[in-house]
């Protein structure tokens, strides 16, 4: 049945950012108390840590170039000339990785959407810009059940919008870039890099996140589709309900 379905949908696949589409942005509040308890452990100046972290090794992270939390710190630490011992470090890696964990919980539609998705005969996949916390927890998560092809910028050390990240995706799913549909908050103008490879591309933006990411530039000009929900993505789609599954 889900083969004769597949015949009659607008896309193959559909595939998803993570952080602000299928789980919540990293809220200011927990996020800052985070790395304020990082910098404590390590011994290392907040206001200093908190600007590396945040701005200065991200992009370090993202690409892949610190393989770890463990690595991130210590280039810190090497950067502000400090050396805390082994049980500091762990300590604050330690941290870091709870927050990851506690921020991978998935919205409160995402599942059910996923099923439904899934029971359609959709392919499902997956591109995060993310550090590897992300890789390193991901199959703890219930969202792993679902994902057919999830690709983290850490580990192909490709970030969006660079094109060969949703080729890459698109490879993996087995499927041509116009029978893809990208959903995503609209950071990093990922929206736009979908459509220049030419897949579709939907924006999520969920009333109560407006005021938590100000780096989702593409929500303030976005003129395609758009959805509030995840589960408000399956009224695009014909023939898919998650009352009548």
């Amino acid at each position: 049945m889900v083969g004769q379905a597949r015949t009659n949908l607008p896309y193959d696949a559909i595939i998803f950012d993570l952080f602000g589409t299928l789980v919540d942005d990293l809220l200011t509040e927990p996020f800052t108390q985070t790395l304020e308890e990082m910098a404590s452990f390590i011994g290392a100046p907040r206001d200093i840590f908190l600007q590396m972290w945040m701005h200065d090794t991200w992009p370090l992270r993202a690409a892949g170039h610190l393989p770890d939390v463990e690595a991130n710190i210590l280039y810190i630490c090497t950067e502000l000339g400090i050396t805390p011992k082994p049980e500091q470090i762990q300590r604050a890696v330690h941290r870091r990785l709870e927050l990851t964990r506690q921020s991978l919980k998935p919205r409160h539609d995402a599942l059910e959407t996923l099923e439904a998705l899934r029971t359609a005969g959709y392919k499902l996949g997956l591109i995060s810009d993310c550090s590897s916390e992300v890789p390193l927890l991901w199959r703890t998560t219930p969202l792993a059940a679902y994902i057919d092809a999830p690709i983290f910028s850490c580990s192909v050390k490709l970030k969006k919008p660079d094109p060969r990240i949703y080729h890459l995706a698109c490879e993996r799913l087995e499927i041509a870039p116009e029978r893809g549909l990208f959903i995503a908050n609209g950071e990093s103008n990922e929206l736009a890099g979908a459509q220049a490879i030419g897949m579709e591309a939907m924006l999520i933006r969920v009333p109560y996140a407006e005021e938590h990411n100000p780096r989702c530039h593409e929500a303030r000009t976005w003129r395609g589709a758009r959805i509030e929900s995840i589960k408000g993505l399956l009224a695009h789609l014909d023939g898919v309900r998650v009352e009548e599954l």
